[in-house]
């Protein structure tokens, strides 16, 4: 998804769930990455799809996240008051820099 948007070189790291062996909401496979990075959750930012998964995931463990809004958006809020909220991965560009 980050190379078809153009933007994978804006990540140190990327994480896929199938390839930790743990599933996302679960602490484990957010401080895989952390652990990757070498970075505490504070210094972290997560970006994802799905509240219940990504977001909640991601507060879970203390770290910042940023909601890239779809057909959610229309059923829900933000799962925190400050949340970032895009629409598309090219976005983040702007935010993160």
């Amino acid at each position: 998804m980050c190379e078809d948007a153009g933007i994978r070189s804006l990540f140190g790291v990327l994480v896929d769930s199938s390839a930790v062996g743990c599933t996302k909401p679960a602490p484990r496979i957010f401080q895989h990455a952390l652990d990757a990075l070498g970075v505490t959750a504070a210094k972290a930012t997560f970006v994802g799809d799905s509240l219940p998964r990504d977001m909640a995931g991601a507060r879970g463990v203390g770290m910042r996240h940023i909601w890239l809004v779809g057909a959610e958006i229309s059923a829900a809020g933000p799962c925190c008051r400050d949340d970032r909220q895009i629409r598309s991965l090219r976005e983040l560009e702007a935010i993160l820099l």
